[in-house]
């Protein structure tokens, strides 16, 4: 063989070992790079649940902040002399518009066979019917056998024709509960609240104990009453929690809720799911792209560095 074939031939050979030495090199690194990103991808979808959860923890409170305010102005104007045998039921009606003027949508107060005595939403002495909605009721049978204020779920008010909720307080007359006076809450109002706090492109809502959307920070309106989607309705059985699931519009999210112990409300937190990975889908392109580049500079170096040794042999 011409000794300039031969040194060709080992020059070949001195390339490819310094190109394997240089991907043998950089593997490890590309490799520790991955790990370090898997990092970086896990320790930002742990943030995105703590937010998350603290931000169901936080609506959470400001609702039974808001649930508490309105059941003491209810229990204070339960106490009303206007109220006991003898009383005045027109000086009532006044004090309890009064009552409105800050707080709530109307007040209303029914005997237990469901027939309403007083309803702000009607001038006063305008005849009033019997209240049949399930859920109504279903909260003043609680309120007569506790004696306590009770928060309902989501109903159809009888006279507004409006989807509503309650909060149900007794009128106790000669020591027995009497009556059931409300004040109803329009859940616009809560949905006022959960898009005051809300970021950008997520969503919060508030689901009742039948599963059923009290209010929303997107498109309240259009959802208003409809059934939570069935991975909510599965996973937010505890307390709290996190789980992965989707929107009623579909989107996939990364979920977090906390149930208020006052209400038995469940205030659920969506974070798109985009928006969870989008940190590790831009890493993974810049590791992508920088080991590309530097496997590609390394092996012209390489290969440059080979031609430097055999080129005297070919002199």
């Amino acid at each position: 063989m011409h000794p300039s074939s031969a040194f060709r031939h080992r020059a070949l050979s001195t390339r490819a070992r310094l190109v394997l030495l240089v991907t043998a090199v950089l593997i490890p690194v590309v490799l520790f790079a991955g790990f370090l990103l898997w990092r970086f991808a896990a320790a930002e979808r742990v943030r995105y649940e703590h937010d998350a959860l603290e931000l169901s923890h936080q609506v959470s409170a400001a609702i039974d902040r808001e649930l508490i305010g309105l059941t003491a102005a209810l229990e204070a104007l339960a106490t009303s002399p206007s109220l006991q045998p003898g009383g005045d039921l027109a000086a009532f009606d006044t004090q309890a518009r009064a009552v409105l003027r800050n707080r709530g949508s109307f007040i209303a107060m029914r005997d237990r066979t469901g027939q309403q005595i007083v309803n702000t939403s009607r001038p006063f002495g305008s005849p009033l019917p019997v209240s049949t909605d399930p859920i109504l009721l279903a909260a003043d049978r609680q309120a007569f056998e506790t004696g306590k204020p009770v928060v309902s779920d989501l109903y159809t008010g009888t006279t507004t024709g409006l989807k509503l909720v309650l909060i149900d307080a007794p009128v106790m007359v000669r020591g027995q509960a009497a009556f059931a006076l409300n004040i109803a809450l329009d859940p616009a109002r809560l949905s006022e609240i959960l898009a005051s706090v809300a970021p950008p492109e997520w969503t919060v809502a508030i689901i009742d104990s039948r599963d059923r959307i009290v209010a929303r920070s997107r498109q309240h309106e259009r959802y208003l009453g409809s059934e939570a989607t069935p991975d909510l309705r599965t996973h937010t059985t505890g307390a709290g929690g996190i789980w992965n699931g989707q929107t009623l519009e579909g989107m996939a999210v990364l979920g977090a809720y906390t149930r208020s112990s006052l209400s038995g409300w469940r205030v659920a937190v969506g974070v798109p799911a985009s928006a969870v990975h989008a940190p590790l889908r831009q890493m993974t392109w810049i590791l992508l792209g920088s080991a590309a580049a530097v496997l590609a500079a390394s092996i012209a170096l390489a290969v440059w560095f080979a031609e430097g040794i055999v080129g005297p042999w070919d002199d």
